[in-house]
């Protein structure tokens, strides 16, 4: 989880020879609604609607389109999207081709990465206008590429966005949580709800507090050692250093299994120093998470609202 919110970071040889530069990308008509999002496309056959993340998935093939909307300048984050940036997250660029989603600029990217000793490939569509990113990423196992490359990059070529959509802060989401005095709802970025001081939208200074609730997007079972998966989840924390002071303690929320923990830190660019609150919810094969941060001046003010925040977590019924 970002301490500056820079989604600059959040961050390809095509299958075919195309000549698609500059020119719109056609649709066909069977466009679906993405729960949660501002965009339609067509999944490939045999995908259904994901259940953890707002997008499509085939999950015996190991293979999904997901969807992600930010609040960033399209043109930034395209941008950004070179080799070296990718490299910096473990993908390798295949290729890259300019193109058009109606009357928004946009780049289709093909590149590779390995997880889990496997490697898969990517088909990554960005586009959106100067306050607003769309990344639809489809990902498929590189050994079944003969058979759903083509159709993955079609069906992302599909993709509409329609910035005028109304949708609900928590359409298509497992969960729910509420806002406190001080912490309101900001935005939501893919499965995640981003609360900051009095809802503001900008960009959060290091120091200032904000708070994140996800749930995770991939199948792991964290319950038979909740403390340690938590205890490592909080060491992953972006844009940190020098964590310590780890304080932890076993509860529940929502009658699930639950562990808190409270840290030290420093931000990473500034070193600002912080305080950090975690609470990892085990639900079977995935898990529901919340991370707060804020600068140690301000700790006893809001470690009590991040608190606040989780106990406050249900599963949508």
């Amino acid at each position: 989880m970002p301490t500056g919110v820079s989604l600059g970071r959040v961050f390809g040889l095509l299958a075919m020879a195309l000549v698609m530069a500059a020119t719109p990308w056609l649709t066909a008509a069977a466009n679906e609604r993405v729960p949660g999002t501002k965009v339609t496309l067509v999944p490939p056959a045999g995908f259904v609607p994901a259940e953890q993340f707002p997008g499509f998935q085939r999950a015996e093939a190991a293979a999904s389109i997901m969807v992600t909307e930010m609040s960033a300048p399209s043109a930034e984050i395209r941008t950004a999207m070179t080799a070296e940036g990718l490299a910096t997250r473990g993908m390798t660029l295949l290729n890259a081709l300019p193109g058009k989603v109606a009357d928004h600029d946009a780049t289709l990217l093909h590149v590779s990465q390995i997880a889990n000793g496997a490697v898969f490939e990517k088909w990554m569509l960005v586009f959106g206008d100067r306050a607003n990113t769309v990344m639809v990423v489809a990902t498929f196992p590189q050994a079944l590429s003969a058979s759903l490359s083509e159709p993955m990059r079609q069906s992302v070529l599909s993709t509409r966005w329609d910035p005028t959509q109304q949708v609900g802060l928590f359409d298509g989401l497992k969960f729910r949580v509420a806002e406190t005095g001080r912490l309101k709802f900001a935005r939501r970025v893919s499965n995640m709800i981003m609360l900051t001081r009095a809802g503001d939208q900008g960009p959060v200074a290091p120091g200032d507090p904000f708070a994140v609730v996800g749930a995770s997007l991939s199948q792991i079972d964290v319950a038979a050692n909740i403390e340690g998966f938590a205890r490592q989840r909080l060491s992953q924390t972006a844009e940190i250093t020098g964590l310590g002071g780890l304080v932890g303690r076993p509860t529940e929320v929502d009658g699930l299994p639950a562990y808190e923990l409270t840290a030290e830190a420093k931000d990473l660019n500034t070193g600002t120093p912080l305080s950090l609150y975690q609470l990892v919810v085990a639900e079977g094969s995935h898990y529901y998470l919340v991370q707060g941060l804020v600068g140690q001046a301000q700790s006893q003010r809001y470690l009590p609202e991040f608190r606040q925040i989780a106990e406050s977590l249900r599963r949508a019924r």
